[in-house]
């Protein structure tokens, strides 16, 4: 058994819980930097991200059990938890907002807040030396990936997914992808493949190019610059059988690239995926970091300086960043911010 002390000052744990509420709410990659995270019994083969996800997820369900609806929903509304009943850009506001939604004064709710975290700060580290005495029940948290609209498991894997983007200035102008896919059914023969342009939601900024093993046999525009595209691979597979196939996303507009790109995890899993960027020299970077989640908000949210998350680019503008083990309904990729004085435009 991993050894590790979950003890700590309730003080210490209380300003952290107040200083992750703070903004935009608590998010996953805020919890790097903390006290918490550094008390979690963590096993070799999961990740920071997937440390920092789980953790995010314990705190989900204890406050979810506090006692007291008043107690919950201000922790609920202070950290921006999903089905938090009022939105705001800072914790304070959120606060006004419940107040008000209450017909009661912001100190009122406040005071909500502290009995929130003071429980919050004295039931956290109990909970974590719980799971710390077998590590392995934290795969609870680990786990819990959605499963597909329609109730089933995507039919389909992938051993290695390599992707590339070219920028030119702080245009993207393709993106190239290599796959290994394995078939979860027998007769398996084509696999639909997604073309994005967020910047340009036009029919026509975008579009998917066969390369290597496979043909394109449909295309559709799905509005919000997103295309898919169904590509025939040279055989139906049987349960169990790989093949390898290769496409690229060329980029018809002129408008400059959101400043992120990212895997959305449409398969059953994605083992390794290695995800590459190759700016302009030119025009590279102040900042490049990874995320892995379903939450947009936290892939443009910078990590705290010294994490493990920001990328080098190297002088030829060069940058990359290896996940494993992929989850359904993640999106896994990265995100930067361009020098102040070259900084992007609105779209």
């Amino acid at each position: 058994m991993i050894e590790v002390d979950v003890r700590s000052s309730h003080e210490e744990l209380r300003n952290e819980l107040q200083g992750v509420a703070r903004d935009e709410g608590l998010t996953p990659a805020k919890l790097e930097s903390t006290r918490l995270l550094a008390l979690m019994a963590r096993l070799p083969e999961w990740s920071v991200t997937d440390s920092t996800r789980m953790l995010y997820k314990l705190i989900v369900d204890v406050v979810a059990d506090l006692r007291g609806e008043k107690a919950r929903t201000a922790a609920r509304v202070t950290l921006n938890l999903d089905g938090s009943p009022v939105r705001g850009r800072s914790a304070m506001a959120r606060q006004a907002a419940l107040a008000e939604k209450r017909a009661v004064h912001a100190d009122t709710v406040r005071a909500w807040w502290r009995s929130a975290v003071n429980a919050l700060a004295d039931i956290l580290p109990l909970k974590i030396g719980e799971l710390n005495d077998s590590p392995e029940q934290w795969n609870t948290y680990r786990n819990g990936s959605p499963v597909a609209d329609h109730g089933t498991v995507p039919d389909h894997s992938f051993d290695r997914i390599e992707v590339a983007w070219r920028l030119r200035g702080k245009l993207a102008t393709e993106m190239t992808t290599s796959r290994w896919l394995v078939s979860h059914r027998d007769g398996f023969d084509r696999v639909n493949a997604r073309g994005w342009y967020f910047s340009d939601r036009s029919a026509d900024s975008c579009e998917v190019v066969p390369l290597l093993n496979c043909r394109k046999v449909d295309s559709r525009h799905m509005g919000r610059g997103i295309l898919v595209s169904k590509l025939e691979l040279p055989q139906p597979l049987k349960q169990g059988e790989s093949v390898f196939f290769a496409y690229k996303v060329v980029i018809h507009s002129t408008k400059e690239t959101e400043t992120l790109f990212y895997h959305n995890v449409a398969s059953a899993g994605v083992k390794l995926l290695l995800y590459r960027v190759q700016f302009d020299p030119g025009t590279s970077p102040d900042d490049i970091w990874s995320f892995a989640g379903g939450d947009e908000v936290e892939f443009m949210t910078p990590p705290p300086r010294g994490s493990s998350r920001y990328l080098a680019v190297n002088r030829l503008g060069y940058a990359e960043q290896v996940f494993t083990d992929c989850r359904f309904g993640l999106k896994y990729g990265v995100s930067w911010r361009w020098p102040e004085r070259g900084s992007m435009g609105e779209e």
